[in-house]
């Protein structure tokens, strides 16, 4: 912006004003300046910059922006409220996660400290049923959604399901769509990846077309299968993407659902 400092004054109507420091917008190149007025209504004096067109268009942009974030957290919170996450650990937070196992709460400082500090790379928690994977998974999507950023939470036994409700001619939302929503989150959590059932080929197929998306985002699996028996299950292709910048956390033991509990 160049500045030329200039006063003049005026009358129009009832406003008496003045104008000081004229500027040239570098960007577009029309003259603006600073005005002084005293309203006769309220007796106040105002003071502002006369816009330019460029100043116009960011306040646009950013107003779009808003509201395309909004639309994208409607989506979300709908797209979370059908069913893909587990009834058990949708209360799931870091505060009331419980374990008497210390290398458990290891995980979950450090899972935390992932998120928080919005640390880059993807995450694998594996380990035995009743561990406390998932309700550490879940705990991660709140605590990056109340930092300010768009998490989702998926079952991915229940997104196959889902993604088969597109093929329904009365769905509301395209394959593509659904595909496109996944892939835009700046965190994902893949819940249970492996542990899907029906047409293996068909299942690898739409997982690559999500993991092929996520390059370069924030992903957390979870899962109960060892490396060998996982990269069976998914597949080649599907796992050499999901292990690319991967920091892997055991949490193999008993149940946590059998035993007693003490608050971490």
């Amino acid at each position: 912006m160049e500045h030329v400092s200039r006063i003049s004054t005026g009358l129009v109507g009832q406003f008496k004003f003045e104008n000081s420091n004229q500027s040239c917008c570098l960007r577009c190149r029309s003259e603006y300046h600073f005005t002084k007025f005293y309203d006769p209504r309220t007796r106040e004096r105002v003071e502002s910059w006369t816009p330019c067109g460029c100043e116009v268009l960011d306040y646009m942009q950013e107003r779009q922006q808003e509201a395309k974030a909004k639309k994208m957290q409607r989506h979300l919170k709908s797209f979370n409220e059908n069913s893909l996450v587990n009834e058990k650990i949708k209360d799931a937070t870091f505060s009331n996660f419980i374990t008497t196992d210390e290398s458990f709460r290891e995980v979950a400082r450090s899972v935390r400290r992932y998120v928080s500090e919005w640390l880059p790379g993807n995450v694998l928690l594996y380990g035995s049923y009743g561990t406390g994977k998932s309700h550490l998974a879940i705990s991660a999507t709140k605590l990056a959604i109340n930092n300010g950023h768009t998490a989702l939470f998926i079952s991915v036994p229940k997104l196959f399901s889902k993604i088969k409700e597109t093929y329904n001619r009365d769905s509301k939302i395209t394959e593509d769509g659904l595909i496109g929503l996944i892939n835009s989150v700046e965190l994902l959590v893949l819940d249970d990846i492996g542990a899907e059932s029906g047409r293996e080929a068909w299942c690898q197929d739409k997982l690559f077309l999500i993991l092929d998306g996520r390059q370069g985002k924030r992903t957390i699996y979870t899962t109960n299968l060892d490396a060998e028996m996982l990269e069976e299950k998914i597949g080649g292709r599907n796992y050499d993407r999901m292990v690319d910048d991967l920091k892997r956390y055991s949490m193999v033991g008993a149940s946590h659902r059998r035993k007693e509990k003490l608050v971490w």
